[in-house]
């Protein structure tokens, strides 16, 4: 089973992690493609070919792959994305400034709007993100099973930052992840892809954060994948976070390719976790 995996700097995780999979490198093949920020809005489709124009992202897809330029669409089994802006914590970010008269938050803000306004805020924000422009490109190439994974909620050591949106995160997921997955229930039927949220076992759901344990010692997505970031940089993940979340992906993948891509449907959720690291 050969796998595609694209992304942004959180594709760092998952290539570290994929790292230390060794046992798995026998069931699948994984290569990577990614390029920081939002620079794969600069990826073209060819056919079935993807590359860019772009130095920067060009030299960005050679040293994440491993030398190549551009990927074949037809020579992979099946695909996943990482981060690109395809997340909760995209959606949490939207209420730094705004934010509905029901769930006001203790952090400071704007604006208070409708709740039909914040409805369509997230919807749009969903919508428009880098991974579901990517998800597109990839159905006009090929037909073969598409995972989208959920870029990572920050850690939970963000709160030491003072008083910002991220600790009301729990009061806010429980407005925004209704709206979240009937609007991803719409797209995956759409676009045909299949949506892997955060692992449960990562998330403080009490906080709606991520365990810092999956984040400390987090690799920059730079040439050598060896450069670790700051101390104080709570959104990236770890190889042990990217390990996991690999697995999830190669045993989808794997009954994907299996039942057809037309069987995708369902998304690995986030069940109550009492526990803090």
């Amino acid at each position: 089973m050969k796998l595609c995996i694209i992304g942004n700097s959180h594709l760092a995780s998952l290539k570290t992690g994929w790292d230390t999979l060794p046992d798995l490198h026998s069931k699948a093949e994984a290569t990577f493609f990614g390029a920081k920020g939002y620079d794969l809005k600069r990826l073209r489709r060819k056919g079935t070919v993807f590359s860019s124009k772009d130095p920067v992202v060009i030299h960005q897809l050679q040293f994440t792959s491993g030398g190549s330029k551009s990927f074949d669409a037809a020579d992979f089994d099946a695909f996943a994305t990482a981060g690109l802006y395809f997340g909760r914590t995209h959606l949490i970010e939207a209420l730094e400034k705004h934010r509905v008269s029901a769930v006001p938050g203790r952090s400071e803000f704007d604006h208070i709007i409708s709740d039909e306004l914040f409805e369509v805020l997230v919807r749009s924000r969903i919508q428009k993100c880098l991974a579901i422009r990517i998800v597109k490109l990839l159905r006009e190439a090929t037909d073969k099973p598409i995972f989208v994974c959920e870029q990572p909620l920050p850690s939970n050591h963000i709160r030491k930052k003072g008083m910002s949106v991220w600790r009301d995160a729990a009061a806010f997921e429980k407005i925004i992840t209704p709206i979240w997955r009937d609007e991803l229930a719409k797209l995956e039927q759409q676009y045909r892809f299949q949506v892997l949220e955060q692992p449960v076992e990562t998330v403080n759901q009490n906080l709606f954060l991520t365990h810092h344990r999956n984040s400390a010692g987090a690799i920059r997505l730079l040439d050598g994948l060896n450069v670790v970031h700051k101390r104080k940089e709570y959104a990236h993940m770890n190889a042990d976070y990217g390990a996991i979340v690999m697995t999830e992906v190669i045993d989808a993948a794997s009954r994907g390719i299996v039942e057809s891509s037309s069987a995708i449907g369902d998304r690995v959720h986030c069940p109550p976790d009492a526990s803090s690291s």
